[in-house]
């Protein structure tokens, strides 16, 4: 298992050189254990990014240019906002934009995201498009939910605005050298065109009672090796479905490729593929960041009967690596339990306790996953499904 972790933590943002090797790795390892692959093609954005930075009175502050930026170089009049109210105030021509407070306090959606798009997000969001700012720099801290501090407020290759972002810490010490000011800012980013795959591997058997399927998101963010987020739940994907014998269900094995991405493009061209075939889905079960080190493997459900819910109870029972969790949402299951599909979410029971203080950085290396947690993992879902 530790070989398998080790092939897959590499950067893998999707349409990247690693993000094709991994697509590769486990195309292999499907063909060798007679898996049938579909591969579903499709357009995307590699981004690449270089020092960002203001000046302004001869002094200078780096700022981080947000994911999938367009860039920026130019001068303009520095405004603060902190809400929705100022920010529907302010006139923005010639405006270099800065939000903070309550426009700033937790990271906003990329616009027209499929699965999941507030109505708080959009307002803003499409205000700020129409107000035309000439850039902005989000003032952020901690993320919610990784261990990025501060965060990008946007990561949006849709966005119309070149942004950036810096810490609170950054700003509160030059702000009152920078209000009402003139500045010029440089924002270096920029989005190459290229194309990646979704791909999926499925077994067929006669007289099926229906279709499992197994998931795991393979991509990361840009530079990190997401070895908890998500190397760990492929590496028991894969492990998993050399393993697994179903003598009664189809079963679809589904790396999702952008499940970390802005466009959401790997997971609406296989949930196109399932409304063609319009099969009945028994369960569907999704691996992320299983194994951090010092958790147990956690285990939450979603719309699962009573039936099953008794049988899987029992199989955690019978394991003391093995926990019952509380549902959460933000991960590839979420689509699928908010249709009403019966789910399980397999992760680490440690994850909102301090399991993802090193995700979505430099950090998220092979040190923060324990091998012999994801054994334990394949073992449980593997001896779960037999007993089906």
């Amino acid at each position: 298992m530790l070989e398998l972790l080790e092939q897959i933590a590499i950067p893998r943002a999707v349409g990247t050189e690693g993000n094709k090797a991994i697509i590769e790795l486990q195309k292999r390892m499907f063909e060798k254990n007679g898996y049938t692959i579909t591969s579903l093609p499709f357009s995307c954005k590699v981004w690449n990014n270089g020092n960002s930075r203001m000046e302004w009175n001869e002094k200078k502050q780096s700022i981080m240019a947000s994911p999938y930026s367009k860039g920026f170089c130019g001068e303009g009049n520095v405004r603060i906002v902190e809400n929705l109210e100022e920010l529907q105030e302010i006139d923005c021509e010639d405006v270099i934009l800065f939000l903070t407070e309550e426009l700033a306090k937790e990271p906003l959606q990329p616009k027209d995201y499929p699965f999941y798009y507030p109505d708080e997000h959009k307002n803003i969001i499409d205000l700020l498009e129409r107000k035309k700012p000439l850039a902005i720099i989000a003032v952020t801290g901690k993320h919610p939910m990784c261990g990025l501090s501060p965060y990008p407020l946007f990561e949006d290759g849709n966005f119309q605005i070149p942004s950036a972002y810096m810490s609170i810490t950054d700003f509160q010490k030059i702000k009152e050298e920078i209000t009402n000011k003139r500045i010029r800012v440089e924002i270096v980013s920029e989005c190459v065109e290229t194309t990646s795959e979704q791909i999926y591997a499925t077994k067929q058997v006669e007289n099926s009672l229906g279709k499992i399927i197994i998931g795991a998101h393979m991509d990361t963010k840009n530079d990190t090796q997401g070895a908890l987020d998500n190397a760990s739940g492929i590496a028991v994907l894969l492990k998993t479905a050399e393993k697994l014998r179903l003598e009664n269900y189809n079963v679809d094995i589904v790396p999702f490729n952008t499940e970390e991405y802005y466009g959401g493009n790997g997971e609406l061209l296989y949930l196109s593929e399932l409304q063609k075939k319009d099969e009945d889905i028994i369960l569907f079960i999704n691996i992320d960041s299983v194994g951090h080190v010092g958790s147990k493997v956690e285990v939450s459900l979603y719309n699962i009967p009573d039936t099953l819910k008794n049988h899987i109870n029992e199989t955690i029972e019978e394991r003391s690596a093995v926990q019952l969790g509380e549902a959460w949402y933000a991960g590839d299951h979420a689509v699928f339990a908010f249709q009403g599909v019966p789910c399980l979410a397999i992760a680490s029971s440690d994850m909102w306790e301090g399991g993802l203080d090193h995700t979505h950085t430099t950090e998220d290396t092979i040190q923060t996953v324990d091998a012999g947690i994801l054994d334990e993992a394949v073992s449980y879902i593997d001896e779960l499904l037999r007993k089906l």
